[in-house]
């Protein structure tokens, strides 16, 4: 049904004789599917509302935010189980921070947000965070996750992870959304439900 009304498309690479792989066509759909699930599923959570992030070295504007990337790993533990983290992907990941970011009046989030980055053409940030709106003291943080579950987590991929994460912030930072605005960047790396880096 969802590919007759267009919102799955056929993925030719995946698919083999007698198996019909699907997949989601584009950025549009992408973040549809998205706020459905995080409408849906998220947000009428009592455990996810309850959670906290910290968000007070942010808002501090600090360059220390080990507080927050704590009550990520805190807020992620809380609201998932060891099976649902097995099968999270980096998508997953972003959308359920973003949408406990989107539920607090103290910051203003975008997920996926479209950047243009000299000599790369159009990016997508996975998260930026921009707080104090409005105030002498704005500040934008900009977050590229990446994830890779507990039992893959080893050293040489979280390193690998690391360097991915670290050069695609860093290019991203300096795209022309940004000209003019104080910016942070930062590499998160997730082992499961730990944030394993942020820097």
């Amino acid at each position: 049904m969802l590919y007759y009304l267009g919102y799955l498309t056929i993925d030719k690479a995946l698919s083999r004789i007698g198996r019909l792989a699907l997949r989601i066509p584009n950025l549009f759909m992408s973040k549809l599917f998205a706020q459905c699930t995080a409408d849906l599923k998220l947000k009428p959570s009592k455990v996810f509302s309850d959670s906290v992030l910290d968000i007070a070295a942010l808002q501090n504007v600090q360059d220390d935010i080990s507080s927050f990337a704590e009550s990520c790993t805190a807020f992620l533990s809380s609201i998932f189980t060891n099976q649902v983290l097995t099968h999270m992907s980096e998508m997953a990941l972003n959308l359920t921070l973003f949408t406990k970011l989107d539920s607090m009046d103290a910051v203003f989030s975008e997920m996926q947000k479209s950047l243009r980055v000299v000599g790369d053409g159009e990016k997508f940030a996975d998260l930026v965070v921009t707080v104090n709106v409005g105030q002498d003291n704005e500040c934008t943080y900009l977050f590229e996750l990446k994830y890779t579950t507990k039992t893959d987590a080893t050293e040489a991929k979280i390193k690998t992870l690391i360097k991915d994460a670290t050069d695609q912030v860093q290019r991203y930072k300096s795209a022309l959304e940004f000209r003019d605005r104080e910016v942070k960047a930062y590499a998160m790396v997730f082992a499961g439900s730990e944030c394993v880096h942020c820097g």
